[in-house]
């Protein structure tokens, strides 16, 4: 039987499991990540039988040598994220981990092009073997890949020199812009605590981990604009964190409570309620210059409080 043939029958056969392992894999990653408050961009996809006989013809490969039968794509915004959720995949599949390629590491300084972290997961069902690739990499990284494949630079056809320069050329844009994003990123992360930027990104960290996956950044920030008003002279992330480790189930059961609340979805309901149990007046004051009187006594009728 030909390789074609063969790969054909076997993915009818195989298609529901691979099926399963997709979706199985996919929110197994994505509550790991989410419960050390993580939330990257997660797609996933099974191969489509007509691109698994093109790679069997093509590459010479018999149906077990494929290994992305199964594909899972984790995209980040910032390079520093790579090497943290790198750690995490190492650490979740350590048992099915049997491949891991850096190709960024793999390429030499002078050369510029696809960038990304593969790894071949192996799961055994009933005695026997079924694989699954991950793919790790930045959202540059991510649209630079898209865009290659789309101007057919992974194919068999020779392109001119030229366009291989351009081709190189743009890559080169593309890494100097992920490395600034980098660079960017870890200049905020050093601004005072304070800055309502240091803030939303530490706050963020508890709402994916235990809230949700979206909410209004905008709100966030509007909110957030002066908040050092609201502190005075305290420390924001001390107090946060301090209010967060005494009162955490009591804050998740209010938040799951009161869903209907606009404001139990945003990631700053941490400190409205932070504040009105440990600064409520001064508290009061910050928020009557942004939202009314009304929205904050609602919420803290939910928290157990009031105002007066």
């Amino acid at each position: 039987m030909n390789r074609s043939l063969e790969a054909r029958e076997r993915w009818l056969v195989e298609k529901s499991i691979y099926q399963s392992i997709e979706q199985e894999t996919r929110a197994f990653i994505s509550d790991e990540l989410k419960k050390r408050g993580i939330s990257p961009f997660i797609t996933s996809r099974v191969k489509d039988i007509d691109s698994l006989i093109k790679k069997t013809a093509r590459k010479g490969k018999s149906y077990d040598d494929i290994h992305d039968k199964v594909g899972i794509r984790v995209v980040v915004c910032f390079k520093e994220q790579l090497y943290s959720i790198d750690s995490i995949i190492k650490e979740i599949f350590s048992k099915e981990l049997v491949k891991r390629e850096d190709k960024a590491a793999e390429q030499r300084e002078d050369v510029f092009g696809y960038q990304s972290i593969h790894y071949d997961i192996c799961k055994c069902i009933e005695d026997k073997e079924y694989y699954c690739e991950i793919q790790l990499r930045t959202i540059c990284q991510n649209n630079w890949s898209e865009l290659s494949h789309a101007l057919s630079y992974k194919s068999e056809i020779d392109i001119p020199k030229e366009i291989k320069r351009e081709i190189n050329a743009l890559s080169a844009i593309f890494e100097v812009a992920d490395n600034q994003f980098q660079l960017i990123n870890s200049l905020i992360c050093k601004l005072p605590e304070t800055n309502p930027i240091r803030i939303l990104n530490h706050l963020e960290r508890f709402f994916y981990t235990h809230i949700g996956d979206n909410f209004d950044s905008k709100l966030s920030w509007y909110f957030l604009m002066n908040i050092q008003d609201a502190y005075k002279n305290s420390n924001p992330l001390v107090s946060i964190d301090n209010f967060v480790e005494v009162n955490q189930q009591e804050i998740l059961d209010v938040i799951r409570k009161n869903q209907s609340n606009f404001y139990f979805t945003q990631p700053e309901i941490i400190i409205i309620l932070e504040r009105i149990t440990n600064s409520k007046y001064s508290f009061l004051q910050y928020w009557q210059t942004i939202f009314p009187y009304d929205e904050l006594e609602e919420i803290a009728n939910a928290w157990g409080t009031s105002l007066e």
